[in-house]
């Protein structure tokens, strides 16, 4: 299992916690903690993933734990020589890993837009001033434009 991109900070915004007019149900965690878990599952040990992270262990096993309680699965085996991800928690980490592309795809997509790289734009002109080169001057700009 690879984690996606950067693994961000413990103060990214938790998804867990439902926001007025929210559709649907409230995730039971951050999404900050499948981050952790699939780094740890990838490292094989929580405190070298607490190293990568900049945090201290006791708060990464807290995070991991709390996860655990919240989806009601043991993720990991813990023993003296590491972690490894139990079978229900390899279910867990792909389904994670799964979701955390959705989730910064639909992050890229939001910027895209506000950006203004995608969307619909149009434009009305009055015939006689569309004469000109206009349809040339917008397809040198973009070509994708129909």
């Amino acid at each position: 299992m690879k984690i996606a991109k950067s693994v961000g900070s413990s103060r990214s915004v938790g998804l867990g916690r439902r926001r007025p007019g929210a559709r649907g149900r409230a995730l039971p965690f951050d999404l900050i903690d499948p981050r952790y878990a699939l780094m740890a599952a990838d490292i094989g040990s929580f405190r070298q993933t607490a190293e990568a992270l900049h945090i201290q262990q006791s708060t990464l096993g807290r995070r991991i734990e709390q996860l655990e309680k919240r989806v009601g699965v043991t993720l990991f085996e813990r023993t003296r020589s590491g972690v490894r991800p139990t079978r229900l928690g390899q279910e867990f980490l792909r389904r994670a890993e799964r979701l955390l592309a959705q989730a910064e795809g639909m992050t890229a997509a939001a910027k895209t837009v506000a950006r203004g790289e995608t969307g619909r734009l149009a434009i009305g002109v009055y015939t006689s001033l569309s004469a000109g080169n206009l349809r040339a001057t917008l397809l040198d700009y973009a070509p994708e434009i129909r």
